[in-house]
């Protein structure tokens, strides 16, 4: 069963010069008139023209359509259905006729047959067993007796194992569901239930698969299409109100029925309509243009839109409305006629006003405005509607909706929003109100949401929402309150101290399971105010979904951003931390805080921390008090660091005591990874002599590792101990596309002998620098014998500089060196390496 190939012009081209050498001669002339042989350029040519050439994906159709084309049996613009038909039809031919056998039967009568067998396959109970399969031929006795014909026609073939019944196929899937559909054409109702009750019950998928067996149908029989779309609207329903509604999904369905509208258009089948009750419109204006213009999803739009069950508008402007009618409806979205509205999705639009809306069946209601809009008719649905209507919604979205007093209930306070309305809605389990013009939200304890988004147009401090947020402090390794339930948190535009950070995070990261996401947030220090001290130490929670915190362009202090680290690292589970654009604020009146020193563990069942910094403005000792935080855990650690910028000091981290784990563990790995950054030297060679000492890996990939201004013998000690870890864990250092002085290459190696166990180094398409010295360096490393060289190769690069690579980085002056250090100490090393002031 070919998949694919990689040319298939080529293929074509081996196809048409195979016909050339058989007797007879294919469809073209030349311009006199006379038969010449046909070229392969011609055959594509003509193959696209025919708007066939989509089928080079296929490598056995193609190959059949070259065939056809070279019999000359091809038309232009063939539908899908013809093409198979002929196909088939062929084979049938050149196979079965010249052949005895193919008198006792007809192609009429074998193809029938063949369509029951691939509709009972295809849509059998079991799905392993729909394109292999077998066949009970004492049951099947029509297929008994036309066994032979079917196989020498080649349409099904079969495989047989010693000991085991034969495994039939047909010659492609896709001829498979050719048979399938010609047999649902003849038995519409009984076969269109079939396949529903076999997708409800067994595939459980959203009908995405019946495509192909769709677009064959609408060539064959334009009832049977319908017919066949209902069934598959059915099923995408069905999926939605059980998975959730998917805007790719829709988007993928919505042109599975469009392909198969042009498909019906392509017969003679133009006052046929099938059935899309899923609309998805990314450009609204283009979507109502007029008559004259009108596409089939304007039609679809258009009409019937009482059984249209969820819309979703993208981008639409304000030059047109569904129903022309005052000019003062020009800017308004009209869903009046859409009654059975179930998902409805508004984004990004620039209607000032949405009226109509029917809230009965509404599952899912996500509204986004460009511009902060009062939405008068809006409001006005929600505030003359029971909020009982609501009662079968599960997500409620709005963004830059400024009037939401429809909400109240009582006399509540100006400027704060009260969650007790929403709190009869028992399904509602998301809920996202962005862009707020209010303070705060209160109640919020009263709903049991999963996830929750709450954005406020400037920087508010909400109070009570904070409180709500992070009353779990006094949990202890259960999931309590409002934990019970809320899995996903998403604050944007809160002001918050120090303390009460603290409390949030911790209280996040012990419900376990959660995500708690922050976005343009401050984090500001408070006078007087005690700290938070950590107080889940140790407490692991076995929970699938592992707890993680996000921060994107927050303003955050110092000691907090370290108190975060700090408590991530050891809270005794895994944690993912991400900070993105993080502004790091100090206070300069104070001495600049540190990690704390780690006090001996007990072994537990490992874990790992994943900690990635992206686009950060860091001190060079900021970056090693993280690294060195690493070197003391005893658990598996993942740091990335990327797009960050080093601010150097006068900073040197290996003039400072490196302090090994307290309880080394022999399981727990680490791995760092450093991409788009520049990196100074002192920080390399803590980074480095990290990996090398205690068997992390180590990937380096698109960097500048900028040379130290001091010689080195004056700036650098570098140390020299014994390994620290498991001799399974051999350290690998990988360098990929990085600016590396040479003279840094030399003591990396000297590093790597000196540490007495196993070390991989890889430069990958590196520059190492400046070129004339690189091959001395190669004879240097060639003489300690406890370092093998397994790669050293010029690699000239012609390709153009990305913007994204190093700024001193050379394409065309790139080398490709791969070497190991042995587990065996080095005289050699040892006697030229320096004697570092540093003990472990």
């Amino acid at each position: 069963m070919v998949k694919g190939v990689s040319n298939p012009e080529k293929l074509v081209e081996k196809i048409v010069s195979s016909l050339n050498d058989l007797s007879g001669k294919g469809p073209s002339q030349d311009p006199e008139g006379t038969s010449s042989k046909p070229n392969h350029e011609l055959c594509i040519r003509e193959i696209q023209e025919k708007h066939l050439w989509h089928f080079s994906i296929c490598p056995i159709v193609l190959a059949h359509i070259v065939w056809l084309w070279y019999k000359g049996k091809l038309s232009t613009d063939m539908k899908r259905s013809d093409l198979y038909g002929t196909l088939l039809k062929e084979r049938w031919s050149e196979s079965c006729d010249k052949r005895n056998s193919s008198s006792r039967s007809k192609y009429r009568d074998i193809i029938s047959t063949l369509s029951e067998i691939a509709f009972a396959k295809l849509f059998a109970e079991d799905e392993n067993h729909t394109i292999v399969f077998e066949i009970d031929e004492e049951k099947n006795v029509t297929f008994e007796s036309q066994k032979t014909a079917s196989l020498e026609s080649g349409i099904i073939s079969r495989t047989n194992v010693p000991g085991e019944s034969p495994q039939y196929y047909f010659l492609h899937k896709t001829v498979q569901e050719y048979l399938a559909a010609l047999c649902i054409s003849k038995d519409i109702l009984r076969c269109c239930l079939h396949i529903k009750i076999t997708y409800q019950n067994q595939r459980r998928e959203s009908g995405t698969s019946l495509s192909e067996v769709f677009h064959f149908l609408c060539g064959m029989n334009s009832k049977a299409a319908e017919e066949l779309s209902k069934t598959m609207n059915e099923l995408f329903t069905d999926f939605c109100d059980r998975e959730g509604y998917s805007s790719m999904a829709v988007k993928i369905h919505q042109n599975e029925i469009i392909q198969g509208q042009r498909e019906l258009e392509r017969g003679d089948n133009t006052g046929s309509e099938l059935c899309l009750q899923h609309i998805y419109i990314h450009n609204f204006d283009e979507c109502v243009r007029g008559d004259k213009k009108a596409t089939a999803l304007e039609r679809y739009y258009k009409t019937n839109q009482s059984s249209v069950i969820s819309l979703h508008i993208r981008q639409g402007n304000t030059k047109q409305a569904l129903h022309l009618g005052k000019k003062s409806d020009k800017n308004v979205l009209n869903l009046r006629k859409f009654k059975g509205l179930k998902y409805l999705h508004v984004d990004d639009t620039s209607f000032k006003d949405i009226k109509g809306l029917n809230l009965n069946h509404l599952v899912e209601c996500s509204i986004n405005f460009r511009t902060p809009q009062q939405a008068p008719r809006l409001t006005s649905t929600f505030y003359k509607s029971d909020i009982k209507c609501l009662n079968r919604i599960k997500t409620l979205e709005l963004s830059n909706l400024t009037d939401l007093n429809w909400l109240k209930e009582g006399s509540e306070r100006e400027g704060i929003i009260d969650m007790r309305r929403l709190a009869n809605l028992e399904h509602l389990t998301k809920l996202k109100l962005e862009k707020l013009p209010h303070s705060d939200v209160v109640n919020l304890h009263e709903l049991r949401l999963h996830t929750l988004t709450i954005s406020f147009y400037e920087l508010q401090q909400a109070p009570q929402l904070m409180s709500t947020l992070s009353a779990l402090g006094t949990c202890q390794n259960e999931r309590e309150g409002i934990f019970s339930h809320l899995k996903v948190v998403h604050l944007k535009h809160i002001r918050m101290p120090e303390e009460q950070f603290s409390r949030l995070s911790q209280s996040f990261i012990k419900a376990g399971g959660t995500s708690l996401d922050l976005e343009y947030c401050s984090i500001e220090q408070e006078d007087d105010v005690p700290q938070l001290q950590n107080e889940c130490e140790h407490q692991i929670v076995s929970y699938d979904c592992k707890p993680s915190i996000e921060l994107l362009e927050v303003t955050i202090t110092v000691e907090e951003f370290i108190r975060l680290i700090d408590h991530v690292t050891r809270c005794g589970q895994s944690v993912k931390c991400t900070l993105y654009v993080t502004t790091l604020e100090s206070n300069h009146a104070v001495e600049q805080p540190a990690f704390p020193i780690l006090v001996p563990q007990p072994i537990s069942a490992d874990y790992t921390t994943v900690l990635e910094l992206s686009g950060n403005k860091m001190c060079t000792e900021q970056i090693c008090q993280i690294v060195g935080r690493i070197n003391q855990l005893n658990h598996s650690v993942t740091l990335a660091l990327s797009f960050c910028t080093e601010i150097s000091d006068e900073y040197n981290p290996l003039r400072n005591q490196m302090v090994p784990p307290p309880n080394p563990s022999q399981d727990c790995t680490k791995h760092i990874e450093i991409k788009y950054m520049n990196i100074s030297e002192p920080l390399f060679w803590y980074v480095a002599t990290s990996a090398i000492y205690r068997g992390y890996t180590c990937e380096i990939s698109l960097c500048d590792i900028l040379p130290s201004k001091v010689p080195s013998e004056d700036n650098l000690y570098l140390p020299q101990m014994a390994p620290i870890h498991s001799p399974a864990h051999t350290a690998k250092l990988r360098f990929n596309i990085v600016s590396i002085p040479h003279d840094v290459v030399e003591r990396l190696a000297c590093q790597a002998a000196i540490s007495a166990h196993v070390v991989e180094c890889v430069l990958d398409k590196c520059y190492v620098g400046p070129p004339p010295d690189v091959w001395s360096l190669k004879e240097k490393m060639e003489e300690d014998p406890a370092i093998q060289i397994e790669k050293f190769k010029f690699e000239p690069n012609s390709d153009n500089p990305n913007s994204l690579w190093p700024e001193s980085y050379k394409a065309d002056k790139t080398w490709d060196i791969r070497f190991k250090a042995k587990a065996k100490k080095s005289a050699l090393a040892e006697s030229t390496a320096e004697k570092p002031e540093v003990t472990e």
